[in-house]
């Protein structure tokens, strides 16, 4: 069994960097995020295969995540931080609000149950949504990994275009 699972994560890394690589020479947004996530699902779904990370590995690339999330505080950011924390304070009170009256809706749409839902819907924080849906044996990590996906893509594709016409064009002719 040992064995086995071994050769089933090996898979998935070999499948997850194929994806990475393929979807960067495609020049397709965000590829070595996209990438390992279509892998898991291919091995996951599409080959059936059981897959069990080690969870030191999960801890690590959540260490990972977390010196690379902090190390973009600086002190100017601290300080535009504390100058706003009234309105940040309140941005997230409301967000988790909205996050859960939609997590609602969606339970009732997708005929999932409460813990899915709530993951599903709840914005950012990829990662731990994924994470805190694989500790929780309730939620159902194809449905929150699929809806997190999914949001970030459509988010990118539908702001990317907008960008260019929100840039600012020189006023000489």
């Amino acid at each position: 069994m040992q064995k086995n699972n071994t050769l089933n994560n090996l898979l998935v890394l070999g499948v997850s960097l194929l994806c990475g690589w393929l979807l960067w020479r495609c020049h397709i947004i965000l590829p070595w995020m996209f990438g390992p996530i279509l892998g898991s699902l291919i091995v996951v779904k599409g080959l059936k295969r059981e897959v069990q990370w080690p969870s030191w590995l999960s801890e690590l690339g959540l260490i990972m995540l977390g010196v690379q999330i902090g190390s973009s505080f600086t002190r100017q950011v601290i300080a535009d931080i504390q100058s706003h924390w009234l309105s940040i304070v309140i941005v997230n009170v409301l967000t988790l609000a909205l996050a859960l009256i939609v997590s609602y809706g969606f339970r009732k749409i997708a005929a999932v149950n409460e813990e899915t839902a709530v993951l599903s819907v709840i914005p950012g924080a990829l990662s731990q949504m994924l994470v805190m849906a694989e500790e929780n044996k309730r939620a159902d990590l194809l449905v929150v990994s699929l809806t997190q996906t999914s949001r970030i893509i459509f988010v990118v594709i539908k702001w990317t275009p907008c960008q260019g016409h929100l840039k600012k064009r020189p006023l000489t002719k």
